[in-house]
């Protein structure tokens, strides 16, 4: 079934110099994943939603697609695109923040999702990349399982979907939670918001120690590098985080979320260019927004999902903006 397709096809003006405001996404949420598969993106989950909901940009228009397998819903996973098909790995399930190391893949075609191998380890918040012939996971934390400690997370873990199995390689040199990440030329660029948490972030800002810089990795050599490159802001929850079609040519983008040192939502907008080694500012969202998932189509980078300002007020908007290459 399709919902909310613009009556006219056009869309209208967002407040935001640049952005155009599009179809609203029908069940809003925060904590989605996004990816990009067949020139439509995928929303998948959020914090205690099961919803799988697919945004057509030629349409204008959402569909709901097959839900997550998961009984309590899906928050902040890591997914990627590995042949025509969606992988999903872990993520936050419940009101609990309890860590997950179930998989699953979808395929669209069937309209199916299935079971897969199970992670070495329980973890949210990280990030999937395809790369070659193979799937890492990077990153992330343990989720709380009803504790009052986060325990992050450094191992780096190649997934083969031929062979369903997974291989430790190198950690990371500093752990990474609300991750932004891209393959390019031979490398997986990883931008955390968070490197580590000294307590329980969720009610206590205070414990989060930001992250600044990024860091860089060789697939092929299995090497970490910490790339220390200051950002013009520091940021958690990032609007990009979770997405893993925000990259336009060599360019990694990054917008919104909670900036140091009491988590203040901000509506800036920059990348990462990988050619350059550099972060640039670009301009700021119509209106600030946190924890929502993002993809780029032909050219545009579209940001679903989310909420905004600290009132907690979901966002249905979709907002798209045709930054150049």
């Amino acid at each position: 079934m399709i919902l909310n397709a613009a009556a006219a096809g056009a869309p209208s003006d967002a407040p935001g110099k640049g952005w155009k405001k599009f179809a609203d996404i029908p069940k809003p949420v925060i904590g989605i994943t996004t990816v990009v598969l067949n020139h439509k993106i995928h929303a998948l989950g959020g914090s205690e939603s099961d919803a799988h909901q697919v945004y057509d940009p030629a349409s204008n228009s959402w569909t709901l697609k097959a839900s997550l397998p998961h009984s309590e819903g899906v928050g902040w996973g890591m997914a990627a695109v590995f042949r025509g098909k969606i992988y999903l790995f872990g993520g936050g399930y419940g009101n609990e923040w309890c860590g997950d190391e179930k998989a699953w893949v979808y395929d669209p075609a069937a309209d199916r999702w299935a079971s897969i191998a199970p992670m070495p380890i329980r973890r949210m918040q990280g990030a999937a990349v395809a790369a070659g012939n193979a799937i890492y996971i990077i990153g992330g934390h343990q989720g709380t399982q009803k504790t009052s400690r986060e325990e992050e997370i450094k191992t780096t873990y190649k997934y083969d979907p031929l062979k369903n199995s997974y291989t430790r390689l190198a950690d990371m040199p500093e752990s990474g939670i609300f991750i932004v990440s891209t393959y390019y030329k031979g490398n997986i660029y990883v931008v955390p918001g968070v490197e580590r948490t000294v307590k329980n972030p969720i009610d206590a800002g205070q414990g989060y120690i930001w992250a600044d810089g990024l860091l860089k990795y060789n697939p092929a050599k299995d090497v970490w590098t910490k790339l220390n490159i200051r950002r013009p802001q520091r940021a958690a929850w990032m609007v990009t985080q979770q997405s893993s079609n925000v990259a336009i040519g060599s360019k990694l983008y990054l917008a919104g979320g909670g900036a140091p040192p009491d988590r203040r939502r901000t509506d800036l907008v920059f990348y990462y260019d990988m050619d350059q080694e550099k972060f640039v500012e670009v301009g700021r969202l119509p209106r600030v927004r946190c924890c929502a998932g993002g993809g780029v189509v032909n050219g545009k980078l579209y940001i679903v999902g989310g909420f905004h300002d600290t009132t907690g007020e979901l966002c249905p908007e979709t907002w798209a903006y045709p930054f150049p290459q």
